[in-house]
């Protein structure tokens, strides 16, 4: 306070205020499931920070998903801290896994405070994983319409853009029964060599399963076979009239 000669006073006010140029200190990235899981696109993930600002308070943190795959981006905004028994200071978000689109992803995260001092220097492969919702590709490379006896190879070109084929089946079908065969892999080609006398004879529909590592099942692709294993047959006193001849 003050006064002057004649006893007025004045009575000054204090005046704080706070300077921030430090930017919010980021830490303990982690999720609720092993690095480096593969998923389907089902089910949820819960990723977890540590946001903390020693001079104001962090305003926005930011998870970024970048797909490694095909470059893409895709981010969840938090504007407050916390979550079901989480204390202040750590962030947590749900990640909705039917979001995204296929591919091996990576989290880093952004925090901003009140007085936008920004962090953006946290970014960990050891906090990824991959989403796979798609079946393997299938191609027949065997001839549709061929008639076939004796012993065959049938191959197929299976692919999976992201993770592994698993299993490729083989199936040779008519009305009345169907058989299974597993083929066998090599550099993406999968095969089977097979005595097609197993098989019933005449029309055949041979149809290709195939899945990978997360079960995603590939079963819409087919083509039709005739199966002749059947002798000529002899007729008496006359050439022999043969049966659809053998390719």
């Amino acid at each position: 306070t003050a006064n002057d000669s004649v006893n007025n006073i004045f009575t000054l006010e204090n005046i704080s205020f706070t300077v921030d140029g430090t930017v919010p200190q980021i830490n303990n990235l982690t999720m609720n499931v092993t690095n480096g899981t593969n998923f389907t696109r089902s089910g949820v993930i819960m990723l977890n920070v540590s946001v903390n600002d020693s001079t104001t308070t962090p305003k926005i943190v930011i998870f970024e998903l970048l797909n490694k795959q095909n470059g893409s981006q895709f981010n969840i905004t938090l504007t407050s801290p916390g979550g079901v028994d989480e204390p202040f200071g750590r962030w947590t978000t749900d990640l909705v896994l039917s979001t995204l689109t296929d591919g091996h992803y990576e989290v880093r995260v952004y925090a901003n405070d009140i007085v936008d001092n920004v962090n953006t220097s946290l970014s960990s492969s050891n906090v990824s994983f991959t989403v796979d919702g798609s079946a393997p590709t299938v191609n027949i490379t065997s001839q549709s319409g061929a008639t076939l006896s004796g012993v065959q190879q049938f191959n197929a070109t299976v692919r999976d853009g992201t993770t592994l084929v698993n299993t490729v089946i083989f199936q040779f079908g008519n009305d009345t029964q169907a058989q299974n065969f597993t083929a066998s892999n090599n550099s993406g080609t999968w095969g089977i060599s097979i005595d097609t006398g197993v098989l019933s004879e005449g029309p055949q529909t041979m149809r290709v399963y195939a899945n990978d590592t997360l079960n995603n099942v590939n079963r819409s692709i087919t083509i039709g076979i005739t199966i002749d294993n059947l002798p000529e047959t002899i007729i008496s006193g006359g050439s022999a009239a043969p049966t659809t001849p053998a390719a």
